[in-house]
């Protein structure tokens, strides 16, 4: 299991869990993980279950909203029953989705603040729970850092402990920059990409120079920027149509819209829309549009890695939501797992 070693107040180091044996094992021995990326409503969430069905995988959410308590529509989160697995109950009932275990939502209250450093602790144990099961652990979200922390094994250091506990948050809340102390220009990460549009004064965050201790398959869905930008708006309305604004209002009432949960996407803007200080339909064109500006930072964010094999969807085939997506993906899975890395094509 992942150890969190305090070397000194202010410095968290993430050290790789051991190998536990797999199934799905690559010829180096490293457990194999799948991770599905990209922008929110490019698909994820129904690509990951498709592979889970095929090649017998659990779902852990790399979702740096799906993690709140109580907020399920604002934050996309599957529809499903929580229950136990196995034969002996555990500490957490997994989300079943279609029957496939979901892990990773419902963690915290709004309230509470959450790191990645503490995402990637959680991320390691499930790992090594699916596997010992005999499935195999597929990666889903859209949280950039989560990932990168995950397979990258970043090391995060801050001097400030409260500037660490929202660093694995800021990247998909940019608004609140100024509120939380930060400074609202462009950052680095890693080896100098420009991927994301704040950056933490007292906090960085690189590549250490510890193995990976997973071998990774990264899969994206790659939609015409257009029509990634109708199904943004097109599920914004769903959501509406859902029940967020009674979801939004209830969670204010109950934690206040200042939460760190509410500060995201949706939550905020009808935040507004209670505090008079604009109308519903300004608050909903307000939530689509920074539903797509959060999509242009996601690819910022997943472009700048050349390992993601992107999926184009073909755009032809009439009310086909994934044509082609999970056939491609079944088939660098398939290669993956028979012939070890897939070499992308020029």
């Amino acid at each position: 299991m992942l150890t969190t070693i305090n070397l000194q107040p202010d410095r968290e180091i993430l050290h790789s869990p051991p190998n536990p044996g797999t199934a799905h094992s690559s010829p180096d021995l490293r457990p194999i993980v799948l991770a599905i990326v990209g922008p929110t409503a490019s698909g994820k969430s129904a690509l990951g279950i498709k592979l889970a069905k095929e090649f017998n995988g659990e779902v852990i959410s790399a979702d740096s909203r799906a993690i709140y308590r109580t907020l399920n529509i604002g934050t996309g989160k599957p529809v499903g029953e929580k229950q136990w697995i196995g034969s002996k109950p555990g500490s957490e009932k997994p989300l079943l989705v279609e029957g496939i275990p979901h892990w990773g939502f419902d963690l915290i209250d709004p309230d509470q603040g959450y790191s990645a450093a503490q995402f990637v602790k959680y991320a390691d144990e499930k790992i090594v729970q699916i596997i010992e099961r005999g499935g195999m652990p597929i990666i889903v979200g859209g949280t950039g850092l989560y990932i990168s922390g995950l397979i990258d094994r970043l090391e995060f250091t801050a001097k400030n402990s409260t500037n660490h506990l929202i660093v694995s948050q800021i990247y998909d809340q940019t608004n609140n920059a100024d509120r939380l102390g930060l400074s609202d220009h462009a950052g680095s990460f890693n080896t100098q990409l420009q991927v994301s549009e704040v950056q933490l004064p007292m906090a960085e965050w690189s590549r250490t120079d510890r193995p990976r201790p997973y071998n990774s398959l990264l899969i994206g869905i790659n939609w015409e920027r257009e029509e990634l930008y109708k199904r943004i708006d097109n599920r914004v309305d769903g959501m509406v149509a859902m029940g967020l604004i009674p979801e939004a209002r209830q969670a204010g009432l109950e934690f206040g819209f200042e939460a760190p949960g509410l500060s995201g996407i949706g939550y905020r803007e009808l935040g507004e829309f209670f505090n008079n200080e604009i109308t519903l339909k300004i608050a909903i064109e307000k939530i689509k549009q920074a539903s797509r500006n959060y999509a242009k930072r996601q690819l910022t964010w997943f472009r700048a890695d050349a390992r993601i094999h992107w999926i184009k969807p073909d755009l032809t085939v009439v009310q086909a939501e994934l044509s082609g997506v999970p056939v491609e993906a079944s088939r660098l899975v398939t290669e993956f797992l028979t012939k070890g890395p897939v070499v992308k094509e020029s």
